[in-house]
């Protein structure tokens, strides 16, 4: 009888031991498996035959675009990554037996669930399903709904030719910084009025991040333009409406059978053990993107830039701000941070009805070296 010893340890010395750890490293599966079970919701129905991505389909945004971003990364990821990761070890031992060692406790279940799956014996504890916590996603406030009244975005020109747009955590702010050091000399040779925004929801000062290998000391600070929150009816649909919408939907879906269903990859259920990172998700960093999406919007109407450039590192409220300005009718340039490398950025040109002249601006982007051209521009 073949044994697999699965083990927590950083190393397994021992015959018929594998750390899962080097399992995991070792895997290159674990992006396809996501993508995989991404694509696995769009055919899984939650609620009366509407699937996942049709219930947020239904917000007048693009609010499943924004979630499927945010949920290739955090807790969620981690398991299916960690799924996918031990279902390509398992196919490839074809082991009779599997005994966990020193695995905490939602990695035994997992592994125990996967042999289930499997037919493979598993000589370890046995783990009931797991009854989620009261989530504090619950307990937070919601403001008032407020009506939708679509406001023109036709307003007087403030003379903004270019709006760099930086929307996400602290490491967002700390790359779109050093780069918008190098971007700020040849913005002011080619004479162009340009300003800076924060619309994330931690917005620490640009000069706090770590300063670039280049002998420039720029100052942005001065150029910063504050993002405030949009008043009611000021933009459509309205921010607090979708974000109610959200917290409604999940009402209504998080304790149905179909919601496990889509917490499923390779045949194991983790519904239980992934219910709260999912509702984070919907109720916490999809409405922080629809937060974002709601400032970049009143911000274009107030500034009516002739050219926008977001800063992209796949936070999920980068595209959020993207598509604010696809939707206000700006041109727009995306500078894209390429996974993997600090210090390469793809620059791509998406023009949008209105002024300006992105390819210049896409080229001016790529002149400071550090910064490689995507397509053509």
């Amino acid at each position: 009888m073949k044994t697999l010893r699965l083990t927590g340890t950083a190393d397994a010395s021992a015959v018929g031991e594998r750390s899962l750890r080097e399992i995991l490293a070792s895997s290159g599966e674990g992006d396809a498996g996501i993508a995989s079970w991404l694509a696995s919701l769009e055919n899984i129905g939650v609620v009366e035959g509407q699937t996942l991505p049709m219930l947020l389909g239904t917000m007048e945004l693009s609010l499943w675009t924004w979630a499927r971003i945010l949920l290739q990364t955090g807790p969620l990821a981690e398991r299916v990554r960690t799924i996918e990761a031990l279902w390509g070890e398992l196919w490839a031992e074809r082991p009779d037996e599997v005994e966990p060692r020193g695995l905490i406790r939602e990695d035994e279940i997992l592994v125990e669930r996967l042999c289930s799956a499997l037919g493979i014996l598993y000589q370890g504890a046995r783990h009931g399903p797991q009854r989620p916590k009261p989530s504090a996603w619950r307990q937070r406030p919601r403001r008032p709904w407020r009506r939708r009244v679509r406001s023109s975005l036709d307003r007087p020109p403030s003379g903004v030719q270019l709006l760099c747009v930086v929307a996400g955590e602290e490491t967002t702010v700390s790359w779109a910084a050093q780069m918008l050091r190098l971007l700020w000399p040849e913005l002011e040779l080619n004479g162009l009025e340009a300003r800076v925004a924060l619309l994330g929801p931690a917005t620490p000062s640009l000069d706090s991040s770590a300063r670039t290998e280049t002998t420039l000391e720029i100052r942005l600070d001065p150029y910063r333009v504050e993002a405030r929150e949009p008043a009611a009816g000021e933009v459509a649909p309205d921010p607090e409406i979708v974000a109610g919408a959200l917290a409604a939907m999940w009402k209504r879906i998080r304790d149905l059978p179909g919601l496990g269903d889509v917490l499923t990859h390779r045949g194991v259920r983790f519904g239980d053990l992934a219910r709260q990172d999912l509702e984070a998700v919907l109720l916490g960093r999809l409405r922080d993107a629809v937060g974002v999406w709601g400032r970049a919007t009143a911000l274009l109407a107030g500034l009516a830039p002739a050219t926008t450039c977001v800063f992209c590192d796949g936070n999920g409220q980068d595209r959020a701000a993207a598509d604010a300005c696809r939707m206000a009718g700006r041109l727009l340039v995306l500078a894209e941070r390429r996974p993997g490398c600090a210090g390469a950025t793809d620059v791509t040109c998406a023009p949008a009805a209105g002024p300006g002249d992105a390819p210049q601006l896409a080229r001016t982007l790529v002149n400071p070296g550090g910064l490689r051209v995507h397509g053509s521009v």
